[in-house]
């Protein structure tokens, strides 16, 4: 949790913390970096260090300083985040080609006074750009670790006017969604083994990575009022050319009276064996992985598809399939055996 001091905090002193981050890495980028993005030490400044020393972000180890915690900038706003830990409730620090991606997706048409809900909000990143926006924003996430750091970041950037935050999950808010303009579903697309027992709250989408999509596309959509959207950013695993929601929309959307628009984000193209045994091959249980990523193989889902989804209320449904060229510089391995895939 967050370590902050336990003396009297006010939003002045918030307003101080977020000017003292805003200083700091203006002028001194790369001890910025250091200290934020790298989990490395650099030398103690109590001038441009005041606000962070008082609210326990950084430490200080012989004159030099070490920070606990990740901090993400995008545009003017900072986010507390996590750094890579093996602790199941880590908070997810963004990384730039999502956030380039999904953040005009979300907020570019938003407009004062609409009612927003993220579901799986984690560091409040989006529920803080779309109060930006003077709507009125509700974050909601599974993770109180992620609830404490989202309540902490839309104080920082002072948007506590318009948002607010709470621990729920989808099946909590159903009731309110028609009370919305704009559902944005934040959801865990990873795929992982049924077996493996340690699984990272932020991550885990279940055995082929769609088990909260699926949740959300069906209980949120048809919740909607007629004139609000559910929108989603998600990996979806597919053969080498298409994804499996393109192959299969039925299998998502059951004919629900729906409108959808899917925009494919066109990057080079990951076989997902690959990315996943490279990032979990220090996991005790290398046998269950191999025998589950056979079992995708076998099914033809080895690829990975990144893609939006817009879904608005309509007479009958229908899919609408665009293509983004968009460059995912997201280091993954990639693999010369490239499998024939079965059609």
């Amino acid at each position: 949790m967050l370590g902050l001091c336990k003396e009297c905090i006010t939003m002045n002193d918030y307003k101080q913390l977020h000017d003292e981050l805003r200083s700091f890495h203006d002028l001194y980028p790369e001890e910025f970096s250091l200290l934020y993005r790298n989990n490395q030490t650099c030398t103690l400044n109590e001038r441009l260090m005041k606000y962070q020393l008082k609210f326990n972000l950084l430490e200080i180890i012989n004159r030099q300083v070490k920070s606990s915690y990740r901090i993400y900038s995008y545009q003017s706003c900072f986010f507390i985040t996590d750094y890579k830990t093996n602790s199941l409730d880590q908070v997810f620090s963004p990384y730039d080609e999502e956030v380039n991606i999904c953040a005009p997706f979300y907020t570019n048409e938003l407009f004062k006074n609409q009612r927003v809900l993220e579901i799986g909000t984690g560091c409040g990143l989006y529920t803080t750009l779309a109060a930006e926006k003077d709507c009125t924003v509700t974050g909601v996430d599974i993770n109180p670790k992620a609830v404490e750091y989202a309540k902490f970041n839309i104080l920082l950037n002072n948007v506590q006017q318009y948002a607010k935050v709470m621990a729920a999950d989808i099946e909590s808010m159903l009731p309110l969604v028609p009370e919305y303009d704009l559902v944005i579903a934040s959801l865990p697309y990873m795929p992982n083994p049924p077996t493996l027992s340690e699984k990272k709250t932020y991550s885990d989408g279940g055995e082929y990575g769609w088990k909260l999509s699926l949740q959300a596309i069906s209980q949120i959509s048809k919740r909607l009022n007629s004139r609000a959207r559910l929108k989603m950013y998600t990996m979806n695993l597919g053969n080498e050319h298409t994804s499996y929601i393109e192959l299969n929309p039925y299998f998502f959307f059951n004919d629900l009276p729906v409108s959808v628009t899917l925009t494919k984000i066109c990057a080079n193209m990951h076989i997902f064996s690959d990315w996943y045994t490279h990032k979990f091959s220090n996991n005790n249980n290398q046998a269950v992985i191999l025998q589950w990523l056979d079992h995708l193989k076998a099914r033809n889902l080895n690829y990975m598809h990144y893609v939006t989804l817009e879904i608005t209320p309509a007479s009958k449904f229908s899919l609408t399939v665009k293509r983004k060229d968009y460059n995912l510089n997201i280091a993954y391995p990639r693999s010369k055996n490239i499998y024939s895939p079965i059609v």
